[in-house]
């Protein structure tokens, strides 16, 4: 299913549940009695959960071929992934740790480019779009899921680059926190609250 039909059943979903959406950065709890924060490396919401100062920045740079130059493949080579995408091939990911600004730098597409080329040749002479996004890291390397120091304040952050894997899971323990349900067998071990002890 391509990502834009599943977000699409996603949202309708949401919105046949209650759910509003609205495209504006959230200052707070804008009338509501739970807020999710779930923003990836921003902290503009410390103010509510301090944990947020938690996390730290990781740069990553990937580059997407145009044209498809093979087919339904996912590979893992010294350096760097190859997997299929819409119209091409997606190449990943560099890591700057503690490196917090979106400037494609030239360094760091030649390397990628070159580890891709290794595992597919035509990459080393396919068109390519450099991009950059930022991950965000707690000190223990596990994400921040559940509830902040504030019983309203759930927080659902620092999944560096392993969010897609574990959104099954963080869905689960933010929606038992909502919803006072049973948090499951590991929520203990992701609490945003672990970071507090000695604090």
């Amino acid at each position: 299913m391509r990502a834009s039909a599943s977000w699409a059943r996603i949202r309708g979903a949401c919105e046949a549940a209650g759910v509003i959406f609205h495209a504006r950065a959230a200052d707070g709890f804008e009338g509501a009695e739970r807020l999710v924060i779930a923003t990836g490396m921003g902290r503009d919401l410390a103010v509510m959960a301090p944990l947020l100062n938690r996390l730290s920045p990781i740069k990553g740079h990937i580059l997407r071929t145009a044209g498809a130059l093979y087919g339904g493949v996912v590979v893992r080579g010294e350096g760097a992934y190859v997997t299929s995408a819409a119209g091409g091939l997606t190449l990943g990911a560099t890591m700057q740790v503690g490196v917090d600004d979106l400037a494609v730098e030239a360094d760091q597409v030649a390397g990628l480019r070159e580890a891709g080329a290794r595992l597919f040749p035509a990459i080393g002479e396919a068109r390519i779009t450099a991009q950059t996004g930022i991950r965000a890291a707690t000190p223990d390397g596990l994400p921040m899921v559940g509830r902040g120091r504030h019983h309203g304040v759930l927080l659902a952050v620092g999944a560096r680059r392993n969010g897609w894997l574990l959104a099954p899971l963080v869905a689960k323990i933010i929606t038992a926190c909502v919803t006072e349900g049973d948090l499951g067998p590991y929520a203990a071990r992701l609490d945003p609250r672990r970071f507090d002890i000695g604090a």
